[in-house]
């Protein structure tokens, strides 16, 4: 089986291509500026012949991403052009991916443009009979994420001492890589059999703060977090930002403490 994955070389794609491999899939990555690029994007798909499409390359959501056209480009753009360029392709699945920040859609142009995709999506899904789910994910934590992250942070104070900010009551529904891989290649399993779904959300089910993360965090370190200020950051990171149920089976702890050994070897030996 042929898997294409845009964004490849990130946090998640970098996971979900290992898995995939894992498990006896074909995978090879979509170069981002052929989403800008709609003949040439048209001839690398008919060539490579996907069995399974998954669309993770945005931009926007990390905070010195704030150039507005480059998010439209990316997040509405890019993707109806994949959408579009797919089409006549007879992939088993589509996973395109959306955000929990749609909640937020009038808030921020990230969020925004999101809501876009997925609406373009699920009309293409229904115009044109194609099998294709968009998923919204919560906070996505692990090994690899990059060093500016929250946790990564937290890790990185409490192991280097390295100075921080925390919002304290910020909360987020985390949910650990490994989960979210494994659910990403079922559920793309899922709609080449079923082709009934539309939007999916993946989350814990459960907000936490901040600050109950730097407590566990300094538990598993055995190390206080060297925070410097505490001030609040983002209105709309609230405990009411969660999934409506939970798909996971690894929890908090247990996440934080397999993430805490990457880290540590990160930190201490680097």
């Amino acid at each position: 089986m042929k898997v294409i994955i845009t964004g490849k070389n990130g946090f998640i794609g970098s996971h979900l291509a290992v898995r995939l491999e894992q498990e006896g899939y074909q995978v090879a990555g979509l170069p981002r500026q052929l989403l800008g690029q709609t003949e040439e994007l048209r001839e690398f798909l008919t060539k490579e012949k996907p069995d399974y499409l998954y669309h993770l390359s945005s931009f926007g959501n990390m905070y010195h991403q704030t150039d507005e056209q480059e998010i439209f480009k990316a997040n509405v753009v890019g993707t109806w052009n994949l959408l579009t360029a797919s089409k006549d392709i007879p992939y088993k699945a589509f996973v395109n991916f959306s955000t929990s920040k749609h909640i937020q859609e009038q808030a921020t142009f990230y969020g925004a443009g999101k809501a876009a995709g997925t609406y373009l999506a699920c009309a293409v899904a229904k115009n044109f009979n194609k099998p294709i789910v968009t998923i919204e994910p919560y906070s996505i934590y692990g090994p690899g994420e990059a060093d500016f992250r929250f946790i990564p942070t937290v890790f990185r104070s409490c192991i280097k001492g390295d100075p921080m900010v925390l919002s304290p009551n910020a909360a987020h529904d985390w949910v650990y890589i490994e989960d979210f891989v494994v659910y990403l290649i079922n559920i793309a399993q899922a709609v080449a059999i079923h082709e009934a779904f539309d939007v999916q959300e993946f989350g814990s089910g459960k907000s936490v703060s901040n600050q109950y993360i730097v407590e566990v965090i300094e538990k598993i370190v055995g190390k206080k977090a060297n925070i410097k200020e505490q001030k609040t950051l983002r209105s709309f990171d609230t405990g009411s930002w969660h999934a409506e149920y939970s798909d996971t089976t690894t929890s908090l702890e247990e996440g934080l403490r397999k993430t805490y050994e990457y880290y540590k070897k990160k930190y201490e030996e680097g």
